[in-house]
Protein backbone atom coordinates (compact mmCIF):
# COMPACT_ATOMS: atom_id res chain seq x y z
CA UNK A 1 0.00 0.00 0.00
CA UNK A 2 1.22 3.48 -0.85
CA UNK A 3 1.19 4.99 2.64
CA UNK A 4 2.68 8.34 1.65
CA UNK A 5 -0.22 9.24 -0.63
CA UNK A 6 -2.67 8.28 2.13
CA UNK A 7 -0.81 10.46 4.64
CA UNK A 8 -0.72 13.36 2.14
CA UNK A 9 -4.47 13.00 1.53
CA UNK A 10 -5.11 12.97 5.25
CA UNK A 11 -2.97 16.08 5.76
CA UNK A 12 -4.87 17.87 3.02
CA UNK A 13 -8.25 16.87 4.47
CA UNK A 14 -7.20 18.06 7.94
CA UNK A 15 -5.71 21.30 6.52
CA UNK A 16 -2.32 20.58 8.05
CA UNK A 17 1.10 20.09 6.55
CA UNK A 18 2.62 16.71 5.98
CA UNK A 19 5.16 17.62 8.67
CA UNK A 20 2.37 18.03 11.21
CA UNK A 21 1.37 14.40 10.77
CA UNK A 22 4.97 13.27 10.84
CA UNK A 23 5.70 15.30 14.01
CA UNK A 24 8.12 17.65 12.31
CA UNK A 25 8.49 21.19 13.65
CA UNK A 26 6.48 23.80 11.74
CA UNK A 27 6.15 27.56 11.48
CA UNK A 28 2.48 27.82 10.60
CA UNK A 29 -0.28 27.86 13.20
CA UNK A 30 -4.00 28.40 12.75
CA UNK A 31 -4.99 31.84 13.99
CA UNK A 32 -7.81 34.28 13.45
CA UNK A 33 -5.69 35.70 10.61
CA UNK A 34 -5.47 32.38 8.79
CA UNK A 35 -9.14 31.54 8.49
CA UNK A 36 -10.15 27.92 8.11
CA UNK A 37 -8.72 27.23 4.64
CA UNK A 38 -4.98 27.63 4.46
CA UNK A 39 -2.45 25.59 2.49
CA UNK A 40 -5.17 23.74 0.52
CA UNK A 41 -6.66 27.10 -0.59
CA UNK A 42 -3.24 28.33 -1.74
CA UNK A 43 -2.60 25.00 -3.49
CA UNK A 44 -5.96 25.31 -5.28
CA UNK A 45 -5.16 28.87 -6.41
CA UNK A 46 -1.71 27.94 -7.72
CA UNK A 47 -2.88 24.80 -9.49
CA UNK A 48 -6.05 26.36 -10.96
CA UNK A 49 -5.27 26.04 -14.65
CA UNK A 50 -8.36 28.05 -15.59
CA UNK A 51 -6.28 31.11 -14.74
CA UNK A 52 -3.69 30.14 -17.32
CA UNK A 53 -6.25 29.47 -20.06
CA UNK A 54 -7.27 32.00 -22.71
CA UNK A 55 -10.86 30.85 -22.13
CA UNK A 56 -10.74 32.45 -18.68
CA UNK A 57 -11.48 35.81 -20.33
CA UNK A 58 -14.92 34.50 -21.21
CA UNK A 59 -15.61 33.56 -17.59
CA UNK A 60 -14.62 36.79 -15.80
CA UNK A 61 -16.25 40.05 -16.88
CA UNK A 62 -15.44 42.12 -13.81
CA UNK A 63 -12.83 44.82 -13.44
CA UNK A 64 -9.80 43.70 -11.45
CA UNK A 65 -8.51 45.67 -8.50
CA UNK A 66 -6.40 48.66 -9.43
CA UNK A 67 -2.70 48.08 -9.99
CA UNK A 68 -1.97 50.40 -7.06
CA UNK A 69 -4.15 48.36 -4.69
CA UNK A 70 -2.57 45.08 -5.83
CA UNK A 71 0.92 46.55 -5.31
CA UNK A 72 -0.16 47.69 -1.87
CA UNK A 73 -1.55 44.22 -1.12
CA UNK A 74 1.65 42.45 -2.18
CA UNK A 75 3.69 44.94 -0.13
CA UNK A 76 1.53 44.08 2.91
CA UNK A 77 2.04 40.37 2.21
CA UNK A 78 5.81 40.87 2.23
CA UNK A 79 5.63 42.92 5.47
CA UNK A 80 3.56 40.15 7.05
CA UNK A 81 6.03 37.52 5.80
CA UNK A 82 8.98 39.45 7.24
CA UNK A 83 7.05 39.83 10.50
CA UNK A 84 6.44 36.04 10.67
CA UNK A 85 2.68 36.53 10.25
CA UNK A 86 2.50 33.45 8.07
CA UNK A 87 -1.17 32.78 8.72
CA UNK A 88 -2.07 36.16 7.21
CA UNK A 89 0.16 35.56 4.19
CA UNK A 90 -1.39 32.17 3.50
CA UNK A 91 -4.94 33.51 3.90
CA UNK A 92 -4.46 36.50 1.56
CA UNK A 93 -2.45 34.91 -1.25
CA UNK A 94 -5.12 32.71 -2.91
CA UNK A 95 -7.36 35.69 -3.74
CA UNK A 96 -4.35 37.79 -4.73
CA UNK A 97 -3.23 35.10 -7.20
CA UNK A 98 -6.63 35.27 -8.91
CA UNK A 99 -6.75 39.08 -8.92
CA UNK A 100 -3.24 39.40 -10.37
CA UNK A 101 -4.00 36.83 -13.09
CA UNK A 102 -7.17 38.69 -13.99
CA UNK A 103 -5.38 42.05 -14.18
CA UNK A 104 -2.60 40.64 -16.36
CA UNK A 105 -5.10 38.93 -18.63
CA UNK A 106 -7.22 41.99 -19.38
CA UNK A 107 -4.50 44.67 -19.29
CA UNK A 108 -2.72 46.00 -22.31
CA UNK A 109 0.49 47.86 -22.97
CA UNK A 110 2.37 49.14 -19.93
CA UNK A 111 -0.51 48.25 -17.61
CA UNK A 112 -0.24 44.62 -18.67
CA UNK A 113 3.53 44.59 -18.17
CA UNK A 114 3.12 46.09 -14.68
CA UNK A 115 0.40 43.54 -13.89
CA UNK A 116 2.70 40.73 -15.00
CA UNK A 117 5.36 42.10 -12.64
CA UNK A 118 2.86 42.08 -9.77
CA UNK A 119 1.80 38.54 -10.74
CA UNK A 120 5.45 37.48 -10.60
CA UNK A 121 5.75 39.02 -7.13
CA UNK A 122 2.59 37.24 -5.94
CA UNK A 123 3.99 33.89 -7.07
CA UNK A 124 7.32 34.78 -5.43
CA UNK A 125 5.53 35.38 -2.12
CA UNK A 126 3.63 32.12 -2.55
CA UNK A 127 6.84 30.19 -3.27
CA UNK A 128 8.55 31.76 -0.26
CA UNK A 129 5.80 30.93 2.23
CA UNK A 130 5.32 27.45 0.81
CA UNK A 131 9.04 26.72 1.15
CA UNK A 132 8.90 28.05 4.71
CA UNK A 133 6.04 25.73 5.71
CA UNK A 134 7.50 22.64 4.05
CA UNK A 135 5.49 22.50 0.81
CA UNK A 136 8.60 22.39 -1.38
CA UNK A 137 6.99 20.79 -4.43
CA UNK A 138 4.28 23.44 -4.64
CA UNK A 139 6.85 26.16 -3.91
CA UNK A 140 8.84 25.05 -6.94
CA UNK A 141 5.74 25.30 -9.17
CA UNK A 142 4.98 28.78 -7.83
CA UNK A 143 8.59 29.92 -8.28
CA UNK A 144 8.72 28.68 -11.88
CA UNK A 145 5.42 30.39 -12.73
CA UNK A 146 6.56 33.58 -11.05
CA UNK A 147 9.77 33.55 -13.06
CA UNK A 148 7.82 33.13 -16.30
CA UNK A 149 5.59 36.11 -15.51
CA UNK A 150 8.52 38.23 -14.31
CA UNK A 151 10.44 37.60 -17.52
CA UNK A 152 7.36 38.44 -19.55
CA UNK A 153 7.00 41.73 -17.61
CA UNK A 154 10.51 42.77 -18.61
CA UNK A 155 11.27 43.87 -15.03
CA UNK A 156 14.85 42.76 -14.43
CA UNK A 157 14.72 43.29 -10.66
CA UNK A 158 11.67 41.04 -10.24
CA UNK A 159 13.21 38.51 -12.62
CA UNK A 160 16.48 38.42 -10.65
CA UNK A 161 14.58 38.01 -7.40
CA UNK A 162 12.61 35.12 -8.86
CA UNK A 163 15.77 33.43 -10.15
CA UNK A 164 16.95 33.35 -6.54
CA UNK A 165 13.52 32.07 -5.49
CA UNK A 166 13.69 29.23 -8.05
CA UNK A 167 17.12 28.30 -6.69
CA UNK A 168 15.73 28.13 -3.14
CA UNK A 169 12.81 26.02 -4.34
CA UNK A 170 15.15 23.63 -6.14
CA UNK A 171 17.31 23.31 -3.05
CA UNK A 172 14.24 22.75 -0.85
CA UNK A 173 13.30 19.89 -3.16
CA UNK A 174 16.74 18.34 -2.84
CA UNK A 175 17.57 19.20 -6.44
CA UNK A 176 21.15 20.29 -5.75
CA UNK A 177 22.38 18.86 -9.05
CA UNK A 178 19.70 20.71 -11.02
CA UNK A 179 20.71 24.02 -9.50
CA UNK A 180 24.38 23.37 -10.18
CA UNK A 181 23.63 22.36 -13.77
CA UNK A 182 21.55 25.53 -14.19
CA UNK A 183 24.49 27.65 -12.96
CA UNK A 184 26.85 25.90 -15.35
CA UNK A 185 24.75 26.76 -18.43
CA UNK A 186 25.02 30.52 -18.02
Amino acid sequence: MDRLSVIKSLANALDVSLGDLLAEPHLFEWTDESGDRTIPALRAAITDYRQLSPMAELIVNTEPSSLASMKSAIDEVWRAYQGARYSYVIRVLPALVGEAHHAARIGDGDARLSSLGVLGQVYHAAASILTKVGEADLAWIAAERGLTFARESGDQLITASLLRCVTHALLANGRHGSQAAHRGRR
